[in-house]
């Protein structure tokens, strides 16, 4: 299954978990998500870089406390499966960023309007 697949095979009707589909909302929401999905079907594979989301991860950490050791298994692997993203680590504080190949940005050099 792939995303140029129709809306119905995504939506999985043809899978056990259509059993879950049962009242009238139900079934008139994924109308509404159809209809949705065939307005915006041509973004999916338009090659104009109007159209695209620039491949930028930002996270941000401020405080004292370190960042959390737990997470940062999630973001190694957020960065194996996308070598040729940007990842950015804002921070209110001078700290190494949790990971290696991340751009580490201030706060403070961020002008908000």
């Amino acid at each position: 299954m792939t995303l140029e697949d129709s809306f119905e095979k995504l939506e999985g009707s043809d899978t056990n978990n259509w059993n879950y589909i049962q009242t009238k909302r139900d079934y008139r929401d994924l109308e509404c998500f159809n209809t949705l999905y065939k307005k915006n079907y041509k973004h999916q594979f338009n090659s104009n870089p109007g159209f695209k989301i620039p491949k930028i991860i930002h996270l941000i950490w401020i405080g004292p406390k370190p960042f959390p050791s737990g997470s940062v298994e999630n973001i190694r692997t957020w960065m194996a499966h996308h070598p040729d993203w940007t990842f950015n680590f804002w921070t209110d504080r001078k700290r190494l960023p949790p990971c290696n190949g991340m751009q580490v940005k201030q706060l403070k050099d961020f002008h908000f309007e």
